[in-house]
């Protein structure tokens, strides 16, 4: 009888958050024995981040609500596509045109606006981002599966999408392109920015890549690069329908709209729009 998959740990939380470890009785005969259908969020060394506390029985015992693994991996990397939309949105509107050329304030002061949203919804879409009441990207994290043939379990890393911890360095991250950082367009250039975002770029492949491992597992929907292109792009469609850019960009990318759609949950005719951005001419 197969049983129902379900997270064996916290992703993570505060160390007030954290259940007792378990005692010897308590644990497993054999951890790294035939797989058990369960599975494990594993909060790697350094994670950091807030998790709701999981409920507990009358006994004291720590309950875990059950989860499927192809629903876990799906909704990771649904999220990661949207983030990775929203980066390539303003790689393509900073690479825009004949180059090299001279860009008016005007056009530079629309990009910066471009990028502080990007952000923004970047930081929405790591807050909503969860599984079991646990945040997915707020933190360093391991999805371990276990091996259908009893052989090692197979793992992808997840990192943390928060701004301030993708890019080369923390001086040279996500969050340093926002107005009034010092990588920001109205204080460095084009092609500083524009290198901090390719690197944003890879490290947003590399996460997809090790996602898309674990949808071979047995019990896991087919996630081929192919078929969640497809359904990245019927999505993104759908939303282009219902969401307003004009105060955005002129040009609506199908990425932006999907990436739009996963940071505004319920966005569309039937509720009020975001409000549009302001800009302020000297």
């Amino acid at each position: 009888m197969n049983k129902k998959p379900v997270i064996h740990s916290l992703l993570a939380a505060r160390p007030s958050a954290l259940r007792r470890p378990p005692r010897p009785s308590e644990r497993p005969a054999d951890a790294a024995g035939p797989a058990s259908g369960h599975l494990r969020l594993v909060r790697d060394e350094g994670g950091h981040g807030e998790s709701a506390r999981r409920p507990e029985d009358p006994s004291g015992a720590a309950t875990e609500p059950p989860i499927d693994p192809a629903d876990a991996v799906q909704r990771a990397s649904a999220a990661l596509a949207g983030i990775h939309a929203l980066v390539m949105d303003v790689l393509d509107r900073i690479g825009a045109g004949p180059r090299p050329r001279r860009r008016s304030p005007r056009e530079i002061c629309e990009i910066q606006a471009l990028m502080d949203r990007a952000v923004r919804d970047v930081c929405r879409i790591v807050d909503i981002s969860e599984i079991g009441g646990r945040r997915l990207f707020d933190g360093y994290f391991r999805i371990e599966l276990p091996s259908a043939t009893g052989g090692p379990p197979r793992r992808a890393s997840i990192r943390s999408m928060r701004p301030e911890d993708l890019g080369p360095d923390a001086g040279r991250s996500l969050a340093s392109l926002v107005t009034g950082g010092r990588f920001s367009l109205l204080v460095a250039s084009i092609e500083d920015a524009s290198a901090i975002l390719q690197h944003v770029a890879g490290q947003i492949v590399m996460e997809r890549r090790q996602l898309s491992a674990l949808s071979a597992v047995p019990g896991a929907r087919d996630a081929a690069d192919d078929d969640v292109a497809r359904e990245n792009a019927a999505a993104a469609m759908n939303a282009q329908l219902d969401l307003d850019f004009a105060a955005l960009s002129s040009h609506v990318t199908p990425g932006a709209a999907l990436a739009a759609q996963l940071a505004h949950p319920g966005a569309g005719r039937d509720s009020d729009p975001p409000p549009p951005l302001t800009l302020r001419r000297s």
